[in-house]
């Protein structure tokens, strides 16, 4: 078994009996992935907000739908009453009884089918805006994890130098007490292993505190700790470099924001349309009814009734001021312009997101570097310790700087993790 493998068992068992006294949850990157995408709750607020957009078009698509009306009146007036040429008739009993069935059609071609056409734009937009949430929750998801995962190795490694200069202190406090080493060696290492347990400590709550906000993003109780399944983090690779550049120029037409925004502009468009085509087009009423008229026990009358109106509705403010072309024209104007944001808003994402990838590649380089250097001075101390030609407080800054090099190493590694899923998603692709 290699040494980091032992050193891995060795954390995670130190980490586990750590946590022994409270509730735990396993975890790994495709569990909290699924569980996001789950129980989320920005996301199933999206995932609401896109079935209200799809039911609002459903609605607006029932426009040329009929009323249909059925039952039976009763109608009685006593007293006074008047004919239709102005007299006045008194000592009156009125009474009769209608019961039939209707239909009544209403169709505003200039309004409702532009309504309806502008909300199917509207749904889709909605559909784009709910996936673009869900990649913008799960890429925090994605980095609370990789947190996650840097804080629990941190403090696994913490724990095992811990343990380690603990058996190093007693061994120079008996050659102390014996004579062999002076008194200086043994208070430095002491102060040493007070400074790591204060390190110790901080990266327990750092790791608390990861544990926390990934627990509120999977929507679970922050009572329970989250433990990653993993044991190492290493580099992840999800782009191509040798297609990276190719992608760049084009690639915000696959963003789900972009389709969002071209599907509200469409959208505008066709609200504009109510007051451009819409005024030339008219409005349709029919209404029609069979039903049985007359006295309220008998007779009873068959009648039927027919009732077409075709009507032009021209308001004159459209026709002198044009506000309502003007308001229309203005949103029409911002929504261009909100287009344009989300495409410098893709470029500076994948600008970044390159940068970033490029400096965590380098710091992940000089990590490694000076992580096998330092693993090579240790090892080196231990030999010399063996033969008596080094002060055992010398292995104690040996150790410790080969555990500050592995830790430079996992931040490196996990800003690298986190720059490579902003990166996949910046160039378009969904979690």
């Amino acid at each position: 078994m290699n040494y980091y493998m032992t050193v891995a068992l060795v954390c995670l068992f130190s980490m586990s009996k750590g946590l022994a006294q409270q509730q735990k949850l396993t975890i790994s990157l495709t569990s909290v992935l699924e569980q996001a995408g789950a129980n989320n709750l920005t996301i199933q607020q999206a995932e609401w907000n896109y079935k209200l957009a799809v039911a609002n078009h459903d609605k607006a698509r029932e426009w040329w739908l009929p009323n249909i009306y059925t039952g039976a009146s009763i109608h009685q007036l006593s007293g006074a009453d008047m004919n239709t040429d102005g007299r006045i008739f008194t000592s009156v009993d009125q009474q009769n009884f209608w019961g039939g069935l209707g239909l009544n059609f209403t169709w505003d071609f200039g309004k409702d089918n532009y309504t309806a056409r502008s909300l199917k734009f509207r749904a889709q937009a909605s559909r784009y805006e709910k996936q673009s949430e869900k990649n913008n929750v799960l890429l925090d998801v994605v980095s609370a994890y990789f947190d996650l995962l840097s804080g629990q190795l941190s403090y696994q490694m913490y724990d095992q130098l811990l343990a380690q200069t603990d058996t190093i202190t007693k061994q120079l406090s008996i050659q102390v007490e014996a004579g062999l080493q002076y008194e200086s060696q043994l208070l430095l290492a002491r102060s040493d292993q007070n400074h790591l347990r204060v390190q110790k400590m901080k990266a327990k709550m750092a790791f608390k505190k990861h544990s926390t906000a990934l627990a509120k993003l999977l929507n679970i109780s922050p009572e329970i700790t989250l433990v990653s399944s993993d044991t190492l983090l290493v580099p992840i690779h999800l782009i191509e470099e040798t297609s990276l550049q190719a992608r760049i120029d084009s690639t915000f037409h696959s963003r789900p924001e972009f389709s969002a925004a071209m599907m509200d502009l469409e959208a505008l468009k066709m609200s504009k349309k109510m007051t451009t085509e819409g005024l030339l087009l008219p409005e349709i009423q029919l209404g029609s009814y069979s039903s049985f008229f007359g006295k309220i026990v008998s007779p009873l009358y068959f009648t039927n009734a027919y009732n077409l109106s075709l009507l032009w509705k021209i308001p004159i403010g459209r026709l002198t001021d044009k506000g309502e072309l003007k308001q229309i024209n203005a949103k029409i104007s911002t929504q261009r312009t909100k287009i344009d944001q989300v495409k410098n808003q893709v470029r500076s994402e994948i600008q970044l997101a390159k940068e970033t990838l490029m400096v965590a590649n380098e710091q992940m380089n000089f990590a490694r570097d000076g992580s096998m250097q330092a693993e090579k001075a240790l090892k080196q101390g231990i030999m010399r310790q063996n033969s008596g030609t080094v002060v055992p407080y010398e292995i104690i800054q040996s150790e410790e700087n080969y555990i500050t090099s592995r830790l430079d190493y996992l931040e490196a590694v996990s800003t690298y993790n986190k720059a490579q899923y902003k990166l996949f998603v910046a160039l378009g692709n969904n979690l």
